[in-house]
């Protein structure tokens, strides 16, 4: 059975799961690439449309209860309260769905970031207390919760990391000129505040230290870890004693023979 487009599908199409509830969520090919229908345009037809997304607000309540295990195709058409057989007229099965529900998470995740990075977004602070909220609410969480499932590589999360990272770059306190690694910095920046939104996240009783659900609280907690490395960095780089100039003041000949002296070397 080909995997339908939700954009054209009609509710009333027949589909032979509705007779056969038992193979609901049959399980399929995990490794049967993405269809490009997947990539596709909400539904124009209004009963279309809200069928769709009260699928996708049930898989994502499901993903969020139990994680991807959870979303099965029963559950889902009961908890969007619309029959197996209307699942089956826009999904070849579960696995269908949530490639869907993952891809359509990033895009709308990227969207939302290109949108603040469009508002001349003035410094890092602003930034990263943007990301830090869309990492706890979604789309984002979704992007996060599907990471390597039914995900190609690199996955949605890596791809969304790094063009996060690439924006990232021009705001201080990253230094000018740029360096080879900013992009590692960068990156590492962007996972450490997806770590703190995760822990924030989590039950207070589950954690030793709590995190606060706040944006702005998070965004200063990975910004100062930020400037610490990079003003550790310039410190240690300031501190860097030369080597003598065999060339410079005084006897030449006799700095270069003390610089080769090791002091711990007992037959020196």
């Amino acid at each position: 059975m080909s995997v339908l487009n939700p954009a054209t599908a009609l509710d009333e199409r027949p589909s032979p799961a509705a007779d056969h509830p038992d193979t609901a969520d049959s399980p399929e090919t995990p490794d049967r690439p993405p269809s490009d229908d997947l990539l596709l345009r909400v539904p124009q037809q209004h009963r279309s449309r809200r069928t769709l997304e009260s699928f996708m607000a049930a898989a994502r309540h499901l993903l969020g209860e139990g994680g991807e295990s959870a979303v099965t195709v029963s559950d889902v058409a009961r908890r969007a309260k619309v029959s197996v057989g209307a699942f089956y007229t826009r999904f070849e099965g579960r696995d269908d769905l949530i490639r869907y529900l993952g891809e359509r998470s990033f895009e709308e995740a990227i969207a939302e970031w290109e949108a603040e990075i469009d508002r001349e977004v003035t410094g890092l602070d602003p930034a990263l207390s943007h990301l830090a909220a869309a990492f706890l609410a979604e789309p984002l969480r979704t992007v996060v919760r599907l990471d390597g499932y039914q995900d190609p590589a690199p996955s949605r999360l890596r791809r969304f990391e790094d063009r996060v990272a690439r924006d990232l770059r021009v705001f201080d306190p990253f230094p000018s000129p740029p360096r080879e690694d900013d992009l590692l910095r960068a990156r590492f920046l962007v996972g450490g505040l997806r770590e703190l939104a995760r822990r924030a996240e989590q039950d207070e009783s589950e954690v030793e230290t709590t995190v606060p659900a706040d944006p702005d609280r998070l965004a200063r907690i990975a910004a100062s870890m930020l400037t610490g490395a990079i003003s550790s960095e310039d410190r240690d780089d300031a501190e860097v004693t030369p080597p003598p100039d065999p060339e410079g003041p005084g006897d030449g000949k006799a700095q270069a023979a003390e610089a080769d002296v090791d002091l711990f070397d007992v037959w020196g």
